[in-house]
């Protein structure tokens, strides 16, 4: 959380893994899930954070869903998904800071570079998700009516080992 130039943020860093369910479950499920989230934090969530172990994604999203936004084309634009350069090998696994500079990935033979990539050990961050994915839309948007905030849902992928 921050609160800059009397701009609030909030920031939920969500464990998004799980079986896909039905978009139907999800958005009578979710405002629910968020407002207990939300009851657990306090009221001034934007001086300091807060980490809420959850027993269930809020939104189930798989790997599947996500070769299958690569696969959207043009819908997802190539600064929508960006690759991190490999950490250099005495960094593996154990992270550290190195100049990691994300990079947009082409649309043509996207999903083909970032399986290369993620094998290789790279990271790589799916920037504004909630506009394609719809799973993700409904998790802004129940977000922003129960905050009454501006959200931007993103979603970084890190293989094992490794660090972005």
């Amino acid at each position: 959380m921050a609160v800059c130039c009397n701009v609030r943020l909030l920031f939920l860093a969500l464990g998004i893994v799980a079986a896909l369910d039905s978009l139907d479950n999800l958005k009578a499920e979710l405002p629910d899930q968020l407002a207990s989230l939300l009851a657990e934090m306090d009221s001034h969530f934007e001086r300091s954070w807060k980490h809420v172990a959850r027993q269930a994604p809020l939104a189930p999203i798989g790997l599947e869903d996500v070769e299958a936004w690569m696969d959207l084309g043009a819908e997802v634009r190539p600064d929508d998904v960006e690759l991190f350069l490999t950490p250099p090998r005495a960094q593996a696994g154990r992270g550290g800071d190195f100049q990691s500079s994300p990079r947009p990935v082409p649309i043509q033979g996207r999903l083909k570079r970032i399986r290369k990539a993620f094998g290789e050990g790279q990271s790589l961050v799916i920037n504004s998700l909630h506009r394609w994915c719809p799973k993700a839309a409904v998790l802004a948007s129940t977000l922003k009516k129960q905050v009454g905030l501006p959200v931007d849902v993103y979603m970084y992928l890190t293989p094992p080992f490794s660090h972005s």
